[in-house]
């Protein structure tokens, strides 16, 4: 099972978003026993809240299912997710500052800010083994 941590600032935005339409295309290539998704935030400003409503508006004008609750990202999430993936630099600082912590050194995560749209497009429509190795090759210690 690979697992994917999409985080962002508030985890009520841009990552809610990110792990809806990933959960969306997962399911329309039929890999849900293959990967799974969540998002976080890497402050503490909206645990336990919906996404906003622009967020889930622009979710719904696209079909796309959002049912999450906002979560602060844990010193666990870089041990339980195989993927770790910052909607941005500012996030992938506060993540690296976050992996410094820990007493051991966490998988892999990188910045969306890394990952092409095509790079994207070509995780959604690709087999399992394809997305693993995309996600290898686009992924920075």
């Amino acid at each position: 099972m690979i697992k994917v941590l999409f985080v962002c600032l508030g985890n009520i935005c841009r990552s809610p978003l990110a792990e809806g339409i990933f959960n969306a295309k997962v399911k329309s290539m039929g890999l849900e026993k293959h990967l799974q998704s969540d998002s976080a935030g890497t402050s503490d400003y909206h645990i336990g809240e919906l996404p906003d409503e622009r967020t889930l508006r622009c979710a719904k004008e696209k079909g796309i299912p959002i049912q999450h609750r906002g979560r602060q990202v844990h010193r666990t999430d870089f041990r339980d997710f195989t993927y770790i993936v910052a909607m941005d630099e500012h996030n992938l600082k506060n993540l690296n500052q976050l992996k410094k912590k820990l007493p051991t050194q966490p998988r892999k995560f990188t910045s969306c800010a890394t990952l092409s749209l095509g790079v994207w497009v070509s995780l959604y429509q690709t087999p399992i083994m394809e997305v693993k190795r995309n996600l290898r090759k686009y992924t920075v210690f």
